[in-house]
């Protein structure tokens, strides 16, 4: 889908989602460069990020969140309300270890610049008071105390250098044990909730 910007260049859907929603961040695929370079018209419609926008851009697939309609007078709302739907149905604890869905591994850049920057958002937007994020708010707290063995260290940041090249995980490697659930591509059928 193409449409016409108040610039009167063709704005693209990848664009709306990268440039103007994400706040001009590249797309999470190894390679990717930001998509409005330095003197691009499209560079003033640009928005500050807000990381709950991840839960309002869906694509229909089962592991998206579900489709919403947002409109501006329940916009803070509607996202609040995705945000904390998403991460008390998408983060689940077992024993030592976290597992979110893709999605956070993929824009893990876009909920904090590192492990425990962006586990500690996730918590921020899990409901208060929930056994699960309880455990998950547990979890964080005794594993960021946890110091790693020095071997352990070395393969992480070995890791993050060949991340690009053998597929492996976006978010930075930390303390806490978290993995990635697996990506359900077919079409979400779930029923409309509305914010």
């Amino acid at each position: 889908c193409v449409s016409r910007s108040r610039l009167g260049c063709m704005v693209w859907n990848a664009d709306i989602e990268h440039g103007i929603l994400r706040g001009n961040r590249p797309h999470p695929s190894p390679g990717s460069k930001v998509l409005f370079p330095e003197r691009d018209p499209r560079r003033s419609l640009v928005v500050p990020l807000d990381c709950r926008i991840h839960f309002a851009l869906v694509c229909g697939a089962k592991s998206c969140p579900p489709i919403r309609v947002f409109q501006s007078s329940n916009l803070e709302r509607g996202l609040q309300l995705a945000a904390t739907s998403f991460c008390d149905s998408e983060v689940t604890v077992e024993e030592d270890k976290v597992t979110l869905s893709k999605l956070f591994d993929w824009y893990s850049k876009d909920f904090g610049d590192t492990q425990l920057d962006v586990l500690q958002t996730l918590l921020e937007f899990m409901t208060e008071g929930t056994p699960s994020r309880e455990e998950f708010q547990k979890l964080i707290e005794t594993d960021t105390k946890r110091v790693l063995p020095r071997p352990h260290q070395i393969l992480q940041s070995w890791r993050w250098v060949l991340r690009p090249m053998l597929n492996l995980q976006n978010m930075l490697p930390g303390p806490v044990n978290v993995h990635f659930k697996s990506y359900d591509w077919s079409i979400n059928n779930k029923p409309m909730a509305s914010s």
